[in-house]
């Protein structure tokens, strides 16, 4: 449930949203639908205001998710522009948007934090966290309702991605009825659903079916196969020629074993180790794991980096996990 101690109303953010002309939006590194469906979304929504908007995301437009509407202007940099004000979304913390943009947002005159995740720290001038909500695309369908914007098919496409991005599809426990009464709303609309599940997973390379193959053979069951683990190095993307984006949904396979109760995904990238974590079992908290190495998320599904030793990193998560699957 929403803190609304911490959190404004919906009518607050609208009228900041009301009053600003020239507005920032920006999502998390290493984007998924949800990060880049929250950009597109708002580009369409307070474009259609007449407001001018800029978005932004550090890593830029993946081809897997280009056909999101909105996000066709999309940077991977900012210039030394002035805002009204930024619109931080599906990020727990500021920094999550990387560090290409903190010099630009600590200088904002305002910042609206939108967001969904349990460990959100509150950062925004203006915030609204609803760790209840399936999405941050789900939090944005609220504003732009209150906003009494018009959802056509494209604002509809773009808002599905995130909602079902993070729903598995509505599989995961975070559905909610409200999911499926915005998903009837949009699709009402004429937000084509068979168009979102396509692109999100229906659109994946051979090359990247056989990475996916060869990750899952080499699969690994802990603590009496409660815990499964999945592992990419660069050595393995490099020989199929698959990108770090084909691993996406690795870690919901090695979850989805009968008998496993958590599952996670290490990847290497450049200079860190990517972790994910998923659970299907609501007793466990993977977020308050994935904050002592510095991450974050909910409660079923948290991440993390880790810079140091592979083994280090491996011996030091797999005793995390045998205390919590033995607790």
């Amino acid at each position: 449930m929403s803190d609304d101690k911490l959190n404004n109303t919906l009518e607050e953010i609208s009228g900041e949203l009301e009053k600003a002309s020239k507005i920032a939006i920006v999502s998390h590194y290493h984007p998924d639908a949800d990060a880049y469906g929250s950009l597109g979304s708002l580009a369409l929504g307070l474009g259609s205001l007449g407001k001018s908007v800029s978005i932004f995301n550090q890593d830029g437009l993946s081809e897997r998710y280009a056909a999101i509407p909105g996000l066709s202007d999309l940077q991977s940099s900012v210039k030394q522009e002035s805002f009204d004000l930024w619109i931080i979304c599906d990020c727990g913390d500021k920094e999550r948007t990387g560090k290409t943009f903190q010099g630009a947002i600590a200088s904002a005159k305002k910042v609206i934090n939108l967001d969904h995740h349990i460990s959100n720290d509150h950062f925004g001038t203006l915030n609204l966290v609803d760790p209840d909500a399936s999405s941050t695309c789900e939090i944005i369908f609220r504003l732009l309702e209150n906003l009494q914007i018009e959802f056509t098919p494209d604002l509809g496409v773009a808002l599905l991605s995130g909602i079902i991005g993070d729903t598995g599809s509505f599989q995961y426990s975070n559905t909610s009825p409200a999911c499926f009464d915005i998903a009837s709303k949009l699709v009402s609309k004429g937000a084509e659903l068979s168009r979102v599940t396509k692109m999100l997973y229906g659109s994946y390379s051979a090359s990247a079916v056989k990475m996916q193959a060869e990750a899952v053979l080499n699969l690994q069951l802990h603590f009496g196969g409660k815990v499964s683990e999945i592992m990419v190095d660069r050595d393995l993307l490099k020989k199929h020629s698959a990108t770090s984006e084909d691993t996406e949904l690795l870690v919901e396979k090695a979850r989805d074993i009968k008998g496993v109760e958590i599952a996670f995904f290490i990847r290497e990238d450049k200079d860190v180790w990517k972790v994910s974590l998923r659970s299907s079992v609501p007793a466990y908290d993977l977020s308050a794991l994935a904050s002592s190495f510095g991450g974050g998320g909910h409660r079923a599904a948290a991440a993390f980096r880790w810079s140091g030793a592979y083994h280090e990193l491996r011996e030091k998560l797999l005793s995390g996990l045998e205390e919590l699957v033995n607790q």
